[in-house]
């Protein structure tokens, strides 16, 4: 039987070069002094799209052998959001702090959202370190989300095959056992982990998606005892980043009302 690969190495290459891609294009943006131009902007996100198509394919390809569950899409295009998330976090970070550190400024004139006499305070806000951190993982947040929702239509609509996919799969392996289809696979918890990621804590939730879309391929490949070991790890992730998510919501709201932060 084929080595089974983690999603997480699967779909590395695929998620640097996602990132790496929208580095190149922003600096390019950056050096023909096209930051702020609203119309090349969109190409970002066509970008991003089509690296996740690539690579939601090469995932199936490569590390599945051809076939695939809307499932394991779904986690493979949200790993991919997340390596491409940290690259071009790290990248936001160094642009506006070291390469072009007036370039912030020029951000906050351009959305003219911000009174002129109020530029300089708001300024002196963004270089606290807290608010730089919390700008930094919302940065990675944002590419986790665009992945989560472009992989359901990736996933469901280009890349999904037809039938069985895991029978089909199963049935070119001699001498493995036949999955019993009188039994149901354990509950995935995909759903309820994705809305963690969405909305919750983003780490634990992606832990969450990954194993949930462990849950019927290993179940179809007749690994009962590991699809039941998934559906227990994507719960208890998903349960984690709940709770952590709620607590943190609750701490945030007691700390506004108590005044230490505004």
């Amino acid at each position: 039987m084929e080595k089974k690969v983690s999603v997480w190495q699967a779909t590395l290459n695929s998620g640097l070069i996602l990132g790496l891609a929208l580095v190149i294009y922003t600096l390019l943006l950056y050096f023909l002094d096209q930051t702020f131009n609203k119309s090349l902007g969109y190409v970002s996100p066509l970008i991003f799209i089509i690296g996740l198509i690539l690579g939601i394919k090469k995932f199936r390809d490569d590390a599945r052998g051809g076939v695939m569950s809307y499932g394991q899409g779904i986690g493979a295009g949200t790993v991919i959001g997340l390596y491409a998330g940290i690259i071009g976090a790290i990248f936001t970070f160094l642009l506006y702090k070291v390469i072009d550190p007036d370039l912030m400024g020029k951000l906050i004139i351009e959305s003219g959202r911000v009174p002129e006499k109020m530029i300089d305070q708001v300024m002196e806000q963004q270089n606290k370190f807290l608010l730089q951190l919390v700008i930094f993982l919302g940065g990675i947040f944002s590419y986790v989300l665009f992945g989560v929702i472009d992989s359901f239509y990736i996933a469901g609509i280009f890349l999904k095959k037809e039938g069985d996919a895991y029978q089909k799969d199963m049935a070119a392996i001699k001498d493995i056992e036949k999955p019993d289809l009188t039994q149901k696979p354990p509950k995935t918890w995909l759903v309820e982990s994705i809305l963690v990621t969405l909305f919750s804590c983003l780490p634990f939730g992606i832990a969450g998606i990954v194993n949930a879309a462990k849950v019927k391929s290993r179940f179809y490949a007749g690994d009962y005892d590991g699809a039941n070991r998934a559906s227990e790890q994507a719960v208890k992730w998903t349960k984690i980043g709940f709770w952590i998510g709620l607590v943190s919501i609750v701490i945030h709201k007691i700390l506004l009302i108590s005044g230490v932060i505004s």
